[in-house]
């Protein structure tokens, strides 16, 4: 048994070879443009998410400035009260009493604000 190739080649099959190749090269740039979509989407959707995570940071931090503000009141108020009754037991109970209410306040808008955990949807996209 003996193999015999032919060097022949009929203009048939160049032309289906020709028009492999042109769906080959058709089917990889489409595949490439469709993943450049998808890195900018992606790429997108990130920079909406550190916005937002810049934004609740800066949030965070006036609430963080606001509760020092209501403490400090709240520091004058109970220095006055302890000025005109001379009792400290009655001023550390008011100071412990309005320091969780403000504490408690900061608290929930945190919750409502959703500040606690705005970074876990930033991380759940990739770290890079």
């Amino acid at each position: 048994m003996k193999l015999k190739f032919r060097y022949e080649v009929s203009v048939g099959e160049m032309l289906t070879s020709i028009s492999i190749l042109i769906s080959l090269v058709g089917v990889l740039f489409n595949w490439y443009q469709d993943r450049q979509i998808v890195i900018k989407k992606q790429s997108t959707q990130m920079k909406e998410l550190s916005i937002k995570a810049f934004s609740n940071v800066l949030s965070w931090k006036d609430l963080n400035l606001h509760f020092d503000d209501k403490v400090e009141v709240l520091i004058e108020d109970v220095a006055r009260s302890f000025a005109n009754k001379r009792n400290n037991i009655l001023a550390r109970d008011i100071f412990w009493k309005g320091i969780t209410q403000i504490k408690n306040e900061l608290d929930y808008e945190i919750i409502q604000k959703d500040l606690k955990t705005f970074h876990f949807i930033l991380l759940s996209n990739g770290l890079d």
